[in-house]
């Protein structure tokens, strides 16, 4: 192939062919200063026809020569000190037009000084110093200005002798559209061609972006695509949340066309600037953040012990990520699952080096030996209890370790909290707690109970709370990574209904959020994270086969298979209904129920007794007495509050 060279770059090499790159700086200056010379000279003298209406300025000539190294020096030095000869011309913009009009009214303040000073008796018209500087700003602008368009119109010869770009729309005429539209006009490797804007808001409608016409909405985007022969949407929006990105990828498969997507700038530098890439389920299920108070979350968890149970599951793993960020004084992590606890070991070591103190326990948190021997030995402040077994067919068919590992690893933690002297100890929840049809679900709803039966049940300082959420992106046995793997396949894409819908949230929103609620946790709560609004699973499966370069039905197809023993078709995060706001606009309080933290915790005592003796029927039946009844406080509760010793006492 052959080699091609800008002519500027063709001149270098000839007339300096052994010149390195620190020389071709220096000589780089030295050509700019002389054309700047050669620039101000004749505006100088322009200045002057334009003043005396002669060419040859016959009655000012002496003064003009006496006057014009004062110029050229006053300019030069101005120029010089303030960075002209530091820009990169060939992506100048406004800034740089903004940086030669300050400059060039420098220099002609300077040149007035400096004539004042050094040539006082010279007599000089003072038109001749504006008109020089009006002159020398459009002159040097121009010259500037024009190697940049030189430079953009090279790029696109270049690039149309190569490569025939992709027609596309930018969707979304806001800031980042903008920064795109710039970055693609000047960039040669930039592999599409820009035909127009998208864009919802009806006011923009018409108006161009960087010569770039706002051609419709979303809604005419079908009918745009078709009549200008696009080929690919292009989604340019910030912060952009799943519902957009569902919406925008809806209409880009009813217009037959390829969505890619924009990364935020933060994760899209490296050789290029802007690397777009193809929307993924990521983009599909994330939301506008709203930021959670770090600071108050790193200040209240500074040189504090942190235990996570379930450390090495993927919501466990996330949020010792998440809490090894802060200034720690120990992170102690207890798995039963020995790989798990090795992935998450590893990570945090490569994170954190020697910075943090991590401890890591194999075994399960159903063992109280273990765990009394953990919370005495290692004194935890904070306890974040996210072991459990949470996929809903295997517990269903498996209900009596399903039950065991969920209450009792929840009731020896809760148990062991109150006696060591806990601060804080925070039960990661479901969804599916909310009036359940699996044993799944039970299970954890009868965790939650437990929880709450603790805060009412001790008088110690142990703060005791549950946070309730939904499905996590990538979490086990969560649905989307097995349509990935599915499609990867070549299918069938398997729905267990065409109407079932599921709440989404990405993990780290999740555990941001459920590290907020450590700090706001007063004891009692079950605060439930506002998951947005549900995804209907079947445009799920879709949208996903779409994004892989596929037509669903023609080269994936979508099976219905029916809903499994213990789904629901609509998931709820609220039991009644009530929930009250916290400060944070994206975790509430679910209205706790009034019971009796006496009766719930020997009925609990008495749900482990059937699981230990593996009674099936027994165990299922005391579960479901346990969340189906209201359990009602006398009107003296404080006759029924205990210690934290007699709990310890009560224990099985």
């Amino acid at each position: 192939m052959p080699l091609r060279i800008s002519g500027f770059d063709f001149a270098k090499k000839l007339i300096f062919p052994n010149l390195n790159k620190s020389i071709w700086k220096f000589r780089r200056i030295a050509i700019l200063l002389g054309v700047d010379a050669v620039l101000l000279s004749f505006c100088f003298w322009f200045a002057f026809v334009l003043r005396f209406d002669d060419f040859l300025i016959n009655s000012y000539q002496i003064h003009f020569l006496s006057s014009l190294p004062l110029a050229l020096v006053s300019y030069i030095i101005v120029f010089l000190v303030g960075g002209m000869y530091q820009q990169v011309w060939r992506f100048a913009n406004y800034e740089n037009a903004i940086l030669v009009a300050k400059l060039c009214v420098a220099g002609s303040l300077l040149f007035l000084a400096m004539k004042y000073i050094f040539a006082p008796k010279l007599s000089l018209p003072r038109s001749v110093f504006f008109l020089h500087m009006l002159l020398s700003l459009v002159s040097i602008t121009f010259t500037r200005f024009s190697w940049r368009l030189y430079a953009s119109h090279f790029a696109k010869k270049k690039d149309g002798e190569g490569r025939q770009r992709h027609r596309c729309v930018i969707y979304g005429a806001g800031s980042a559209g903008e920064i795109l539209a710039r970055y693609a006009r000047g960039n040669p490797k930039f592999g599409y061609s820009i035909v127009g804007f998208i864009d919802d808001n009806q006011k923009k409608l018409g108006q161009k972006l960087h010569g770039f016409k706002i051609l419709g909405s979303g809604d005419d985007l079908k009918q745009i695509c078709g009549r200008l022969e696009i080929s690919t949407v292009i989604i340019a929006i910030r912060s952009i949340g799943g519902k957009t990105a569902r919406k925008i990828t809806n209409l880009c498969q009813q217009a037959n066309v390829r969505s890619l997507i924009m990364p935020e700038m933060e994760d899209s530098l490296g050789e290029e600037v802007i690397r777009l890439r193809s929307i993924n389920e990521r983009d599909l299920l994330r939301r506008v953040p709203k930021p959670t108070s770090n600071e108050a979350i790193e200040r209240y968890l500074h040189d504090r012990t942190v235990m996570v149970t379930g450390g090495g599951g993927s919501i466990g793993s996330e949020i010792c990520t998440q809490v090894a960020r802060s200034k720690l004084k120990r992170l102690v992590i207890v798995d039963s699952n020995e790989y798990n606890l090795y992935l998450i070991d590893q990570k945090l070591e490569k994170l954190c080096g020697n910075r943090l103190e991590i401890i890591s326990i194999l075994g399960s948190v159903t063992n109280r030996g273990l765990v009394e021997k953990v919370f005495k030995k290692y004194r935890p402040s904070v306890v974040l209890h996210a072991a459990a077994y949470k996929h809903v067919p295997i517990v269903e068919e498996n209900a009596v370790e399903g039950i065991r590992n969920n209450v009792k690893g929840t009731y020896e933690i809760a148990r062991a909290a109150a006696m060591f002297g806990v601060e804080k100890v925070v039960l990661i929840s479901t969804d599916k707690a909310v009036r359940s049809l699996n044993i799944m679900g039970h299970s954890k709803r009868c965790c939650e109970l437990l929880i709450q039966s603790m805060q009412l049940s001790q008088a110690g300082n142990c703060c005791f709370s549950a946070v309730r959420f939904g499905n996590v992106l990538g979490s086990s046995g969560s649905v989307i990574p097995l349509f990935l793997e599915q499609i990867k396949s070549g299918g069938p894409v398997t729905v267990t209904d065409k109407d079932v819908t599921r709440f989404f949230m990405l993990a780290e929103e999740a555990v941001g959020l459920v590290l907020q609620t450590v700090v706001d946790s007063k004891g009692g709560e079950i605060f439930v994270l506002d998951m947005g609004d549900p995804v209907k699973i079947y445009d799920m499966a879709r949208q996903l086969i779409h994004l892989n370069g596929k037509e669903p039905f023609y080269d994936i197809d979508i099976d219905i298979i029916g809903l499994r023993t213990g789904e629901k078709l609509h998931e709820e995060l609220i039991i009644d209904g009530a929930e009250k706001t916290t400060l944070h606009s994206n975790i509430y309080v679910a209205t706790p129920v009034q019971m009796s933290p006496k009766k719930i915790q020997d009925q609990v005592r008495q749900l482990l007794r059937f699981t230990e003796d593996q009674d099936e029927e027994a165990s299922i039946r005391q579960l479901m007495e346990i969340t189906e009844e209201d359990y009602k406080l006398p009107s003296d509760s404080h006759s029924h509050q205990t210690t934290a010793e007699d709990t310890v006492k009560d224990a099985f």
